[in-house]
């Protein structure tokens, strides 16, 4: 028992906590060090037997920094800052599209949060746990992704969070809970995706600081065409009996 608890506080101590810094009338945090930090490929068993894998999509872990305690109760007196936000981005040909923002708040880290969980689907897959059943995936979705991982990238710019209050935000902002949040990359997953926080007021709903972008990003560069016999001719989000009352499908169909 003794060298149980030796090894739990030891664990726990090991965890960085960043200190409030202030230089010039400016508060901040300096040299964060966040990056994404595992991918994992998530499969979907199709077809009549289940003998068939395409892509659901991926999962992606992203690092959560700590802030000490006296740093976490002065934000939030003086500033409101309550959280982190992250930003999931995709870029694809010169095109940015954003994905989605949720929000970590700091009263919910503790000592053994190292890193937070967060899917990014296929649209087929999005849609409902009733969709994630489906024999034959919805949208006629038959992509398989191929050699994925994660790249790193320089950073060439300051890593310091710099408190001050910026842009509100005017998009839906998911609190992060037990369960994994899933964003809708559409109807292909091809594009480079990253991942940015920064300081979070929920309250007023507004950044607190700069973005900062993390230092890696997950490259989506090819999908295979899977066959799937027995799923030729059938749209089983057309079946009225796989359906909701009043649900309508082309209110999900991508234009």
């Amino acid at each position: 028992m003794k060298f149980f608890l030796m090894t739990f506080f030891i664990f726990v101590g090991c965890t960085k906590e960043y200190e409030l810094q202030k230089k010039n009338g400016v508060y901040f945090l300096e040299n964060i060090d966040v990056g994404i930090e595992n991918i994992r490929h998530i499969e979907w068993k199709v077809g009549k037997t289940r003998s068939e894998i395409v892509s659901r999509g991926i999962r992606i872990d992203t690092k959560v920094p700590h802030i000490n305690s006296e740093a976490i109760s002065f934000l939030r007196s003086k500033f409101g800052i309550d959280g982190w936000i992250y930003k999931f981005e995709r870029e694809d040909r010169g095109r940015s599209e954003h994905l989605g923002y949720v929000y970590y708040p700091l009263a919910n880290i503790s000592g053994s949060t190292k890193t937070f969980s967060l899917n990014i689907y296929y649209h087929a897959s999005v849609v409902s746990n009733r969709f994630r059943a489906f024999h034959c995936p919805a949208f006629d979705h038959r992509l398989l992704l191929d050699d994925i991982d994660v790249s790193t990238q320089n950073n060439n710019y300051d890593n310091n969070i710099y408190i001050r209050p910026k842009e509100t935000i005017r998009a839906k902002v998911s609190k992060l809970q037990f369960t994994t949040h899933i964003f809708s990359a559409g109807t292909s997953m091809i594009g480079d995706y990253s991942v940015q926080m920064a300081l979070y007021n929920s309250n007023q709903k507004k950044i607190y600081s700069n973005w900062y972008k993390v230092k890696n990003y997950i490259p989506v560069k090819k999908e295979l065409n899977v066959s799937v016999p027995s799923c030729i001719g059938v749209k089983e989000e057309n079946d009225p009996n796989s359906r909701k009352k009043n649900f309508n499908i082309q209110d999900l169909e991508i234009k």
